[in-house]
């Protein structure tokens, strides 16, 4: 929102912008706080797949180490900022006191991030270029970010694949052959690997009937064939090379780096700072397969049974083609290039004539 109000044409008032922000955090945590004062043992009873026990606990780890300073604190913390004004309420933390944090905790929010983004979106290099490139980008980053601040094996595959579709709006922003084809390719590619991902995790769901990270460990030995088959598909995802993610990500660096329209610092910066995607995603992968397979066993998973023939047949069939793309690339790019090249041809001769037009007037 600070971006959009930094650019003129977005017609977009900062001040409004900052009161409407600041009265939805503070009506919204409000109505948080009375639906955990009337309803929250109840519905922590009624509703464990929606009110995650596990997300409970964590907020109330953030309530023993900071008191009321918790609902300040929240704002900047994915899961903790949903849960916060609920225990506050179904603690029956007194709601003056709680209403002090939770306008101080709204007024610091709304004061730091939408200057921020105001700030970003009047550098001239994001003025002449605030487009699907800088919002690819945005997505990356805060898709990978939040992947680590989950406990929930689903829920990390999830953000992940938020932050790898960003690729798919960095390579379309490109507005160039090479940029569109790297776009088309990560949705192939991203469609197999998530797919396998979240299969696989299906699978050793089955046998372990949760999710939670911290109550897994030591599945390695258990379950080899499906520790083997989700490290082949975290791979995958890392892009490593060999494999579809490696070939769609890098021609995507090569789409951007390759369009004359951007400006070299814009380049620069974009390829840096959607590299820093890329090296966070191993990290938030790998200790992801390290927390679930490795470390103490817990002794209920001791005793789980390996993928069947017929699963694993199922995860091949989503594993192998990212392998056969990402050793020949032109049997999924001869299927569309024609088109992304049209489409490009298409849209960059329409930015040629956008910008000749105030000439001519």
């Amino acid at each position: 929102v600070g971006a959009l109000a930094a650019d003129p044409k977005a017609g977009v008032n900062i001040w409004i912008a900052a009161i409407i922000l600041l009265a939805a955090a503070i009506i919204g945590d409000s109505v948080n706080y009375w639906i955990g004062r009337k309803f929250g043992h109840w519905m922590m009873r009624k509703f464990p797949r929606i009110v995650k026990p596990e997300h409970i606990a964590k907020t109330n780890e953030f309530f023993v180490r900071y008191g009321g300073k918790t609902i300040i604190l929240a704002r900047f913390v994915p899961i903790v900022r949903t849960f916060a004004p609920f225990v506050a309420g179904s603690g029956a933390m007194d709601y003056r006191r709680f209403m002090v944090f939770n306008v101080v905790g709204a007024v610091a929010w709304v004061a730091l991030l939408l200057p921020a983004g105001w700030f970003f979106g009047a550098l001239p290099w994001v003025k002449k270029n605030f487009e699907l490139v800088v919002l690819g980008i945005v997505n990356i980053i805060y898709g990978a970010l939040n992947a680590f601040a989950q406990d929930n094996v689903k829920r990390r595959i999830a953000c992940s694949s938020v932050s790898h579709m960003g690729f798919v709006l960095v390579g379309i922003g490109a507005i160039d052959a090479l940029g569109m084809s790297g776009a088309m390719l990560q949705m192939i590619s991203h469609g197999l690997i998530a797919a396998a991902m979240f299969f696989v995790t299906g699978v050793f769901y089955e046998r372990t009937k949760t999710l939670s990270i911290p109550n897994m460990g030591g599945l390695a030995k258990v379950l080899p064939i499906t520790f083997a088959f989700f490290v082949a598909s975290s791979l995958a995802s890392l892009a490593l090379p060999g494999m579809s993610g490696f070939v769609s990500e890098i021609t995507v660096f090569l789409g951007v780096t390759s369009n004359d329209g951007f400006t070299v610092g814009f380049r620069v910066i974009t390829v840096i700072l959607a590299a820093i995607g890329v090296v966070l995603t191993p990290i938030y992968l790998l200790s992801l397969c390290r927390r679930v397979f490795f470390g103490p066993r817990i002794p209920a998973l001791a005793v789980v049974g390996d993928m069947k023939p017929r699963e694993l047949l199922i995860g091949l069939t989503l594993l192998v083609p990212t392998l056969v793309i990402g050793f020949w690339p032109r049997i999924a790019t001869d299927l569309y290039e024609a088109s992304t090249t049209a489409l490009s041809n298409d849209l960059a001769s329409h930015a040629v004539v956008a910008l000749r037009l105030p000439a001519l007037g």
